[in-house]
């Protein structure tokens, strides 16, 4: 990886470690997928900002609007 990069990969993830930047927005500068972002974040020791409560009410809210439609 050059130096660049590197950089560039830096910022990302302390973006992300302090919830400034989505995994999705995340993904998208550094591009790569979600889940490979997601896996090179955890190698460098970035750990996800999602919590369960969260997703469950994403889900949920997801479930209503589809069964309304």
């Amino acid at each position: 990886m050059d130096a660049d990069c590197l950089i560039k990969l830096t910022n990302v993830a302390n973006m992300y470690r302090f919830g400034k930047l989505s995994l999705a927005e995340a993904s998208r500068l550094i591009g790569l997928t979600q889940i490979e972002t997601l896996e090179l974040l955890l190698e460098k020791g970035v750990k996800g900002n999602l919590y369960t409560g969260d997703v469950m009410y994403s889900l949920e809210r997801f479930v209503k609007k589809r069964s309304r439609q």
